[in-house]
């Protein structure tokens, strides 16, 4: 089912972003850096740096800036992915990074992070719900939910909704990076969506699970705030040597075993990239995106049903009441 590929397809799209503010949670390593580097590369005004460790984060923007900035020469050839991209890309300046803390599975953190945002912008124009976690064990948070869930879904579906206006007001979209993970989540069960009873199962199933919500989060933003200039997609990023398995002893091996098989956080980037880059008439609502094409959703997306079922059943769990986004125009 699953495969691990040496060859990645690089983004060499043409454009810029100048003028737009774009959010990256988990910029603060992995493939959240690389993103954050190139959309600041690609001259975005903003690039909010949304993430929990503030530490972490300072040293992932020093690091961009000792790679990307006019202090370094080869600036501009750093990380090239193909020659014709070189002219839509410029150094890197310090005012472009800004630094939020947000901590995904603590919800007021997150009311707290759209506050700040709105100190310092009055409309986002691209949200990249990039982090993730995967834990040894399954676990419950601390709002009652599966842990994996909570953080991996039903936290950026919070911010998704809080930060709706702002996106709504620039027409913006919506890139969730999910996982072909997805796939192992054989089947949705709608009556047990909390996944309470997982720590009697395997621990992977619930991050596989969250992928899948990410997914089908991608498809349901389209049908709910589509008409108002919204475009939401996911992505798988590919079998990245990251952090994300720190935290089990068999994954952080296997991970070692394994790494000459996987991409770069560099590589895993590609499809980010490609996603906020493509030409919005080419790129499909709701779809989802491995090796910067459109790929296949494992998943029936065309049950109304199940997609309301979850839509409001993410509604309750986050303390939301309504869709923030329909009564603005």
């Amino acid at each position: 089912m699953w495969v691990l590929t040496l060859a990645t397809r690089y983004c060499k799209l043409p454009g810029r972003l100048d003028g737009k503010i774009i959010i990256v949670t988990g910029a603060s390593s992995g493939i959240g850096i690389e993103t954050a580097a190139e959309m600041a590369r690609r001259g975005a005004s903003k690039v909010i740096f949304a993430c929990r460790n503030e530490q972490k984060a300072k040293e992932a923007i020093r690091s961009i800036l000792e790679r990307y900035s006019e202090n370094n020469p080869l600036c501009l050839t750093t990380n090239l992915t193909d020659a014709s991209v070189e002219q839509y890309l410029s150094p890197v300046k310090e005012e472009q990074l800004v630094l939020l803390k947000i901590d995904l599975e603590d919800y007021p953190s997150i009311h707290e992070f759209v506050n700040k945002v709105k100190l310092i912008a009055d409309q986002v124009d691209i949200l990249i719900n990039n982090a993730g976690c995967y834990f040894p064990r399954s676990a419950i948070s601390k709002n009652g939910y599966e842990s994996q869930v909570d953080m991996n879904y039903l936290g950026p579906f919070l911010l998704t909704e809080l930060l709706m206006p702002m996106l709504i007001k620039a027409k913006g979209r919506i890139v969730n990076v999910a996982s072909v993970a997805h796939q192992a989540s054989t089947s949705l069960d709608l009556n047990r969506l909390d996944l309470l009873d997982e720590r009697r199962h395997r621990t992977f199933n619930p991050y596989c699970y969250s992928k899948l919500l990410n997914c089908l989060h991608a498809v349901n933003l389209n049908r709910y705030y589509g008409e108002k200039g919204i475009v939401a997609v996911s992505l798988h990023p590919g079998v990245i040597a990251s952090n994300l398995g720190q935290n089990s002893g068999f994954w952080k091996r296997a991970f070692s075993w394994f790494s000459y098989f996987m991409k770069s956080t560099f590589d895993g980037a590609q499809t980010t990239i490609y996603c906020t880059l493509l030409d919005r008439k080419d790129l499909k609502p709701g779809a989802y995106y491995s090796e910067c094409r459109e790929a296949t959703l494992r998943q029936k997306t065309d049950d109304p049903e199940m997609l309301d079922k979850i839509w409001n059943w993410s509604l309750d769990r986050v303390g939301l009441s309504k869709n923030t986004g329909l009564d603005e125009t």
